[in-house]
């Protein structure tokens, strides 16, 4: 199965993670993502223990 690059989602999310043995350049072609995409993922879940985006910032246009 190919993943389109901006459309992650939360089952390739899970699914990065769950192959630590692969190297990082090796997950990223595993997956068709960036070595960085796999390096943030990794970090995110050493750091906040959950893979899950953090919340989205938006622009208040109102003013």
């Amino acid at each position: 199965m190919a993943w389109q690059r901006g459309q992650a989602g939360q089952e390739l999310r899970d699914r990065v993670p769950a192959c630590p043995d692969l190297a990082l350049v090796e997950a990223a072609t595993r997956f068709d993502v960036s070595p960085s995409y796999v390096f943030k993922l990794r970090a995110r879940l050493r750091h906040q223990g959950d893979a899950a985006p953090g919340p989205q910032h938006t622009i208040c246009c109102c003013g």
